[in-house]
Formats: C-alpha cells, structure tokens, sequence
C-alpha cells in the first residue's frame, strides 16, 4: 500500500512539472528584434506579473519586484545591453497565480525603441 501511495505521489509531480512551460521552447517563440507589442500579442493568453521601466538610478532589486532584480542581472551579464523596459510574464495563464514561489515566469527586456534585447525564464523561489 506505501508503494503505491508513493508511485501515486510521484506520478502526480511528474504530471504537474510536464504541464508547466518549458524555458526550452521560449527561444522558438521569441527573438531579439520583435517590438513590445508585437511580444504582447503573442502572449495575450497569459498573466502580467509586472512590467516596469528603468528609474533615472537605474535599476535595482527594489523596483517592481520580481522585474527589477532581473532587469540588473540581465544588464550586468550583457555588457553593453541597456534594459529601458523589463515585462514579466506567467505564460500560458489567464490569471493571477494563488502563490508565486515554484512557478516559471518569462523575463522579456526592451530597448529604448521597445525592441526585445533578450529574455529568460526563472522559476521564482
């Protein structure tokens, strides 16, 4: 009874992590160059977590949280790239996730000119 219970247990996480959007597939979906809006049509069908811009200070962990934080670590490993404006995403979802911590969202950062200069995706814990 314990082995199945476990095998059940298991099972059901796999079932749950293959349901989840693969970080994968999001450099199929996606490329540098697109505008802001076309990006937006494209993931119409999923929830906005959060979309700020770059303060004059620029940007720092404590601006619109989770954007902000990525938004610095995006810039500092890509020398040269400016973030104006970081997107984040919960694709796939129509609604407001019930807690935030385990699930994957997609980071999309963009240029002065609202071009996509690169994304990622980063499970939020």
């Amino acid at each position: 009874m314990l082995r199945l219970l476990f095998a059940l247990c298991l099972g059901f996480d796999l079932v749950c992590v293959a349901g989840e959007h693969e970080p994968a597939k999001t450099n199929e979906l996606y490329h540098v160059g697109m505008s802001r809006e076309e990006l937006r049509l494209d993931v119409s069908n999923s929830w906005l977590v959060a979309s700020a811009s770059r303060p004059t200070n620029g940007w720092s962990r404590r601006i619109a949280t989770p954007a902000g934080g990525r938004a610095v670590q995006f810039e500092s490993s890509h020398s040269g790239v400016v973030v104006q404006h970081c997107d984040v995403y919960w694709v796939g979802h129509t609604n407001r996730p019930s807690m935030y911590y385990g699930i994957w969202l997609h980071y999309f950062y963009f240029d002065n000119g609202n071009k996509l200069v690169g994304f990622n995706s980063w499970v939020l814990d």
